[in-house]
């Protein structure tokens, strides 16, 4: 279905139509700040912004659209069928081994195979092939700081950010970098009890940036080990579907799948870790050091997280697009959401409507419970 028959399904409301007039009068500006209420329809509004800039901008423009829950995703998808929409490996069916794409994944890569049509990979393609398309936050980031190249390749000109006020502390999370004694036991590193050790020695943000080169170091000698480990096993696993021997296959598998997967995350971990040293070497002061003893784990955590993360919002997301907006029933400050998220004020500009909802429908009930 394509867009104009997926916007015939309704008839625009009166808030859209002066949100679209709005963005007429304001073209020359780069920053949209949207503050709409619930009742508005920011998911239809989103695919209006997206008609009109295709007919009176560029026919050829492509749309991002990214929101912050996966229940916003089945929102839209399940009212527009024109949105191309992605979501993590976890989320889609392997028919060849019965399992989520993320773990069929991993037993193709164990056995040197690869699905003939894989959900996931076909979900993928068509997102960054789409005109419209859409994914959740976190996916978004995992590509926008880890795999940057295949934004840059489906060069969207528009990106619409449904929940803007979620954002910016999103990205910063992905920033930021949290080591417990929990997360590198579950690394199986061999020099574990060392790690740990000099964890609980860290007391200064130069101390902990010391740390992570270590830690970084040592996550790349367990991928080399875990690597070579699985190369060395010889292996002949088969899978006859028409005997149903997928539990056999399980079995055999098992202890190699965990191990591959360890592999994954701690690849994960590794980018997460440059990431931020890099990020750190250019703005040294941009951050906050937290350590302190989890009574209740019984462990002790350090998390390094930036004070403002307005310094990555343009580099990672914002740069990328001729035009953002961003939609939210929260938005409230124009000045104080611009400067969280690093936007030049002669490029932005504000709108602002009242609730469609009469305000004796929408009572606040003060009911004081709790701590």
């Amino acid at each position: 279905m394509s867009l104009y028959e997926d916007l015939k399904k309704y008839v625009p409301r009166t808030e859209q139509l002066e949100t679209i007039q709005f963005i007429k009068d304001n073209l020359d500006k780069k920053y949209y700040l949207l503050n709409l209420p619930t009742g508005v329809g920011k998911s239809y509004l989103a695919l209006m912004i997206a008609d009109f800039y295709s007919k009176n901008i560029d026919v050829t423009a492509k749309v991002d659209i990214i929101t912050n829950s996966k229940l916003l995703q089945e929102q839209y998808t399940n009212t527009f069928n024109s949105i191309r929409d992605l979501r993590g490996k976890e989320n889609y069916t392997c028919s060849k081994y019965s399992c989520s794409c993320l773990t069929g994944k991993e037993f193709a890569r164990l056995n040197k195979t690869k699905c003939d049509s894989c959900p996931y990979d076909n979900a993928r393609n068509a997102f960054f092939g789409g005109k419209v398309s859409l994914t959740n936050f976190h996916l978004y980031i995992i590509y926008a700081i880890y795999s940057p190249k295949s934004l840059n390749d489906r060069a969207a000109d528009i990106l619409i950010i449904d929940e803007a006020h979620e954002f910016d502390e999103l990205v910063s999370s992905f920033i930021s970098i949290k080591v417990t004694e929990f997360s590198i036991r579950k690394c199986k590193f061999s020099n574990e009890y060392d790690l740990i050790k000099q964890l609980k020695f860290v007391k200064t943000i130069n101390d902990y940036v010391e740390f992570l080169k270590v830690y970084k170091n040592e996550i790349e000698n367990t991928i080399i080990e875990i690597d070579n480990t699985l190369l060395s096993e010889e292996r002949n696993v088969k899978l006859d579907r028409r005997k149903n021997r997928l539990g056999s296959l399980l079995k055999s598998t098992t202890s190699d799948v965990k191990r591959m997967q360890i592999v994954s995350d701690l690849s994960q971990l590794k980018s997460k870790i440059e990431v931020f040293l890099n990020e750190y070497e250019l703005n040294k002061d941009n951050w906050v050091l937290e350590s302190f003893f989890n009574e209740k784990s019984k462990q002790y955590e350090l998390s390094l997280e930036p004070i403002w993360a307005h310094d990555y919002m343009d580099k990672y997301v914002f740069s990328r697009y001729k035009k953002v907006f961003f939609m939210s029933g929260t938005i409230l400050d124009e000045k104080i959401f611009s400067e969280l998220n690093g936007l030049d004020p002669d490029k932005t500009c504000y709108h602002s409507i009242n609730s469609p909802f009469d305000a004796k429908n929408r009572p606040i009930y003060y009911i004081p419970i709790g701590k």
